[in-house]
């Protein structure tokens, strides 16, 4: 016989003598494409199918189904592959499951010649002796009793049939777990399994593997001969040909493996179910997860009891030996999210870190260090210096084009995952250049251009505070304060400071609490009588306790008015007053004025510098002064 090689993607490709077997055969022609029906079997992608009714006979032989263009098996598809006699086992089917041979004589050219199949033994057979000849009505036969013996076509199973295994040199190709667990282990040690679309080497391991088998490890799986596995296991060998794993989640490596496990990792049993031995998935579960990462991963690596294994994966990087410019990068990870269909996330990098209950060290979910052996190349927002040494850098738009992209939503986010930080950002007190955080030098935390602003929110969208600097030298602003206290800054409106309505006294004699310009109307009366006619206007300006007022009155008629005219204040007069203020009849006499303002006082008294009424028709009288409230 022929030597056998094995393709990873179609399977048996060089036996001239005996190829791979087929799923099902055709039992009239057909359309070479899609997945289909055929001889009461489900024909789906990857099967292989023996064509051998098609209309145009040059197109018979065996072909790989797809939901598109069928295609030749390769161990099917050159003029070398064939000959007369070539046989292929159709392991299913209603009426064409059995064994098939190439008729065709001559010379045989694929695609071209006319290629004729034809069945190399009966499907089941057994000797008829003549004795049963007269009580046997189905075998047909003649009644001469010179003939010993005749071939039923029955159901029985015959005697060739069961020995054709012991002439086949290749392992066999079995369609579910069932056939494989019937399988003769004295002749087949090894044998590939196909299942939805997946196909697995498994070798035959004798010896007690009962506690893998009772244990339920999908990588052993017993024979009928053997169900507890105290005489042996099929043993998972490793994946072929598809490489992929959870099917629907269309997963694929191009690898003899589906995955590679490595470390403690090989605990995890590579299959679809979440709860796993491995140490990593067990421990997130145990959280609260509902699966481990590694369910979900063509790669792990996780580190042991051991402590030279305290590292589970190291890459690194140089540029030694580099014969020009470039960069060296020890780990690149790349995410992209280009699901239209649906609403989907990816991350090019995710990590997490875990400080479990009672332990005293501490947990860290990144940590970059940065080591400068040569000077100090500083940086500065206008200008990056090219040896500059950074911890992290994040920049955006990956050095592509930026035609076609829009700006990225955010340089670094905080954001509560069911849990909080007790503070956003922490500078050591040593850890930056120029201050050891008590000395009362000053060292740059954060540098940012003019024109970058500081932004307090207080809902979605809804802004609060901005704080920049403008863009010339001189536009600091410096906020300051004594010890510990906190300093308050009330809001700016168009480049001014405004203070409430109502004042919110301070007791410090070093507070600014209230600042407020206005008009009031003066109630004007005399201190006996009443005048006839009289107006006034009033103005002030009220800074902390300290009021500034003008008051101007017109006397028009007298009346009974006599003694002190008596004006109205702004604002009730301190209890611990008296204030003097000073004015001047402006309108015929020109003579000074004086007006008192007693503790608690809402009005104030005026009278001509000697004491004398200031009543007269026509009279306009000026008053100005201070006092507290």
């Amino acid at each position: 016989m022929t030597s056998i090689q094995i393709d990873i993607k179609d399977g048996l490709s060089s036996s001239v003598a005996i190829k791979g077997p087929c799923r099902v055969a055709t039992t009239a022609n057909i359309t070479l494409s899609g997945e289909q029906t055929i001889d009461g079997v489900a024909v789906v992608t990857d099967d292989r199918v023996l064509v051998k009714d098609q209309t145009t006979g040059s197109e018979n032989g065996i072909y790989i189904a797809d939901t598109g263009a069928w295609r030749r098996s390769k161990d099917f598809n050159k003029t070398k592959d064939i000959k007369t006699g070539t046989m292929v086992n159709v392991v299913s089917g209603s009426t064409g499951a059995g064994w098939w041979e190439v008729t065709t004589t001559g010379d045989i050219t694929v695609g071209t010649t006319s290629i004729v199949f034809a069945r190399a033994v009966l499907a089941t057979s057994q000797m008829i002796d003549e004795d049963d000849m007269a009580s046997n009505s189905d075998t047909k036969v003649p009644t001469q009793q010179s003939v010993k013996a005749y071939v039923d076509d029955g159901p029985s199973t015959s005697a060739l049939q069961a020995t054709m295994r012991d002439r086949i040199d290749a392992a066999p190709y079995v369609a579910s777990v069932a056939a494989l667990k019937a399988l003769d282990t004295t002749k087949d040690t090894t044998a590939f399994l196909t299942v939805a679309g997946r196909k697995f080497r498994l070798d035959w391991t004798s010896g007690d593997l009962s506690s893998q088998i009772t244990a339920a490890d999908p990588r052993y799986i017993a024979s009928d001969a053997s169900p507890t596995g105290s005489a042996g296991a099929w043993v998972y060998a490793g994946s072929v040909e598809t490489g992929q794993f959870f099917q629907p989640s269309g997963a694929n490596v191009h690898y003899l493996a589906d995955r590679v496990m490595m470390g403690s990792a090989v605990n995890n049993k590579a299959s679809a179910v979440s709860s796993q031995p491995d140490w990593l998935t067990t421990y997130q579960i145990g959280t609260g997860r509902s699966f481990g990462f590694i369910e979900f991963a063509q790669s792990a690596v996780l580190n042991n009891s051991n402590a030279n294994a305290a590292n589970a994966f190291v890459a690194g990087a140089q540029t030694s030996g580099f014969a020009g410019t470039g960069n060296s990068i020890g780990v690149v990870t790349v995410g992209v999210n280009n699901n239209t269909s649906f609403s989907t996330n990816t991350y090019g990098l995710y990590s997490e870190a875990y400080r479990a209950s009672g332990v005293s060290g501490g947990a860290y979910g990144f940590e970059i260090d940065t080591v400068n052996y040569a000077s100090l190349a500083a940086t500065n927002p206008f200008a990056q210096a090219t040896g500059q040494t950074v911890g992290i850098q994040v920049a955006a738009g990956g050095g592509l084009s930026a035609v076609g992209q829009f700006a990225s939503s955010v340089g670094i986010n905080f954001w509560n995952n069911n849990a909080v930080f007790d503070k956003g950002i922490s500078f050591g007190f040593t850890a930056i250049n120029g201050t050891n955080g008590t000395d009362g030098n000053t060292g740059e935390a954060i540098a940012m251009a003019t024109g970058h602003a500081i932004t307090y929110y207080y809902g979605n969208n809804t802004k609060s505070w901005t704080l920049k600097a403008n863009t010339t030298v001189n536009g600091d602003y410096v906020f300051s304060t004594a010890g510990t206290g906190n300093v308050n800054v009330p809001r700016l409106t168009a480049d001014q400071i405004k203070f409430p309505a109502t004042q919110v006294p301070s007791s410090d004699a070093n507070t600014l609490d209230d600042y407020e310009e206005g008009t009031w109307t003066p109630t004007i009366t005399a201190t006996s009588g009443t005048f006839t006619s009289t107006s006034a206007t009033g103005s002030y300006t009220k800074i902390g306790r300290l009021v500034s007022i003008r008051v101007s009155i017109t006397i028009t008629t007298v009346g009974t008015a006599s003694g002190g005219v008596v004006f109205t204040l702004p604002f009730t007069a301190n209890a611990t007053g008296g204030w003097g203020m000073a004015g001047r009849e402006n309108a015929s006499t020109g003579k000074m004025l004086q007006s008192l303002i007693l503790g608690s006082a809402t009005t104030s008294n005026a009278f001509y510098y000697d004491n004398t009424s200031a009543i007269a028709a026509g009279a306009n009288l000026i008053i100005s002064g201070t006092y507290w409230v």
